[in-house]
C-alpha cells in the first residue's frame, strides 16, 4: 500500500513539474490548437496495433494442438494492458498469465508466453530506436540514451543466455531435483514452477520460424504506435520528422517499462519531453504531444480492457446496472 501511494505521488509530482517547466498557459494554448479529427485518427491508428498484438499472442498460444479463440485472446491481451495502468508493479501481466490458465494453458507455458512478448516488445523498440538515432540525431548522442540502449540490450539477451545455459547444463532437471529434495512445500513449488517456465520458454525461444514471424508482428506494433504519435504531433501543428517521433515513442516506452508509477504516467511524458526537446521542439509542445499521445492510448485500452476483464471473470456491466437498480432490501450482499 505504501509503495502504491508513493508511486502515485511520484507520478503526480512528475506531471506537476513538467507543467511548471512548460508553463500552464503555454501548455493550454498548445493543446487548444489540436485538430480533433486528427486526434480521433490517431486513436484509430493505435487501435490497428491490437490486430497484430492479438495475432502474435495467437501464434504463441495456439501451438501444439492448443486452440483458443482469437476473440478470447484479444480480451486477455487488452485486459492485461488495462490492469497495468492501475499498478506500478505490472500486475496486469500476472493477470494475463492467470487468464491464460483459465483457458487451459499450463502455468509455466503461460508465463513463458508473456515473458517472450515483453522481450519481443523491447527488442522491437531497441531496433526502432537505433534506426531512428542514425536518422534523426544531428548532434552527439546524449549519454543517458546510450546507457539506456546498453541496458535494454542486456535485458533482451538475458533470457536467451539462460536458455542457452539450460541446453548445456539441463537446468530444468536440476531444478526438479532440488524440488524433490526440498522439505518445505513452498520451496518445492517455486523450483517446480521455475523448471516448468524454463522448459516452456526454451521451447518457444528455439522455434526460429515462430521467433521471426512474431518479431515481424512486434516491429509492426511499435511502428503503428509511433505513427499514432506522429498523427498527434501533426494534430498539434508540430514540425517533427517521423524518425524523431519514433525515437521519442521508443525511449518513452522503455522508461514506462520501469515499475515506478501506475501505467508509467509521468515517466512516459518526462522521457518524451526530454527526447523531443533535444530536437528543438518547445517544451510546451513536447508535453502536449506526450500527454495527448499517452492519454488517447490509455483511453482506448482502459475503455475496452476493463469490460473485457469483467467479461473474462464472469461479470458484466449490464449485471452491475441491474444490481444498482435493485432495491437494497432485495440484495443479498453479492452480485448474482
Amino acid at each position: 500500500m505504501v509503495y502504491y501511494v508513493l508511486s502515485l505521488i511520484t507520478s503526480a509530482g512528475a506531471l506537476i513539474l513538467l507543467i511548471h517547466v512548460a508553463g500552464f498557459e503555454n501548455l493550454s494554448n498548445a493543446i487548444k490548437r489540436i485538430s480533433v479529427p486528427l486526434l480521433l485518427l490517431s486513436m484509430a491508428v493505435y487501435g490497428t496495433s491490437w490486430v497484430f498484438r492479438t495475432m502474435r499472442l495467437s501464434m504463441f498460444v495456439n501451438r501444439n494442438g492448443t486452440s483458443v479463440q482469437v476473440r478470447t485472446l484479444f480480451k486477455i491481451n487488452i485486459s492485461g494492458f488495462a490492469l497495468n495502468n492501475f499498478s506500478p508493479a505490472k500486475l496486469g501481466d500476472a493477470a494475463a498469465i492467470g487468464f491464460l490458465r483459465m483457458y487451459g494453458i499450463q502455468g509455466g507455458r503461460a508465463a513463458a508466453i508473456i515473458v517472450q512478448t515483453r522481450v519481443l516488445d523491447l527488442l522491437s523498440i531497441v531496433l526502432m530506436a537505433l534506426c531512428c538515432i542514425m536518422l534523426s540525431l544531428e548532434n552527439s548522442l546524449p549519454s543517458w540514451i546510450t546507457k539506456t540502449m546498453f541496458i535494454c540490450i542486456i535485458i533482451i539477451f538475458l533470457p536467451y543466455i539462460v536458455v542457452w545455459s539450460q541446453k548445456i547444463h539441463n537446468l530444468p532437471v536440476k531444478l526438479r531435483r532440488f524440488a524433490d529434495r526440498a522439505e518445505r512445500a513452498p520451496i518445492r513449488y517455486i523450483f517446480t514452477k521455475a523448471a516448468d517456465i524454463y522448459q516452456a520458454y526454451s521451447d518457444i525461444a528455439y522455434d526460429r520460424s515462430l521467433f521471426l514471424v512474431s518479431l515481424f508482428y512486434s516491429v509492426l506494433i511499435w511502428l503503428i504506435e509511433g505513427i499514432s504519435c506522429f498523427v498527434i504531433a501533426q494534430a498539434l501543428g508540430a514540425d517533427l520528422s517521423m524518425a524523431v517521433i519514433l525515437l521519442a515513442v521508443a525511449l518513452a516506452n522503455v522508461g514506462k517499462g520501469v515499475p515506478v508509477t501506475p501505467g508509467g504516467i509521468g515517466v512516459y511524458e518526462s522521457v518524451m519531453v526530454a527526447v523531443l526537446s533535444l530536437q528543438g521542439c518547445p517544451v510546451e509542445t513536447s508535453l502536449a504531444i506526450a500527454l495527448c499521445d499517452h492519454l488517447t492510448k490509455k483511453i482506448f485500452t482502459v475503455s475496452i480492457g476493463i469490460p473485457a476483464t469483467l467479461n473474462i471473470v464472469g461479470f458484466s456491466i449490464s449485471r452491475l446496472k441491474q444490481y444498482l437498480k435493485t432495491p437494497l432490501a432485495a440484495k443479498n450482499g453479492s452480485l448474482e
